[in-house]
C-alpha cells in the first residue's frame, strides 16, 4: 500500500523527498534563476523535513514555509501570540 501511495503524487509530476518511506511529495515553494550554477526553474521544499531543491543557493520564495497546526486548545500569552501571526500570514496569503 505504502508504494502505491508514493505512486500518485509522483504520477502527478511532484518532486518526492526521500527521507522517509513512503516518499513525501515536496511541494513548490518558489524559483530560481542562478546561472552561476546552471539551475532554472522551480524550487521544491519537503513540509516534513525542510530539504530544498536550490541547496545553498539563495532563491525567489514565493510561498511561505508550512507551519505545524497550533494546539487551539491550549491557553496563555504565547499560544494567542502564536494564533494571531498564523491568521495574519493565512490572510497575506489570501
Amino acid at each position: 500500500m505504502t508504494i502505491a501511495e508514493a505512486e500518485i503524487p509522483n504520477a502527478l509530476g511532484f518532486e518526492l523527498c526521500k527521507c522517509q518511506f513512503p516518499p513525501i511529495p515536496m511541494l513548490t515553494v518558489g524559483h530560481i534563476d542562478n546561472f552561476d550554477a546552471d539551475m532554472h526553474g522551480p524550487v521544491y521544499e519537503c513540509p516534513k523535513c525542510g530539504y530544498n531543491s536550490a541547496r545553498i543557493w539563495a532563491y525567489r520564495r514565493t510561498r511561505m514555509r508550512s507551519v505545524a497546526p497550533l494546539d487551539t486548545s491550549a491557553t496563555g500569552p504565547v499560544t494567542a501570540c502564536l494564533l494571531a501571526v498564523k491568521l495574519v500570514a493565512e490572510i497575506a496569503l489570501a
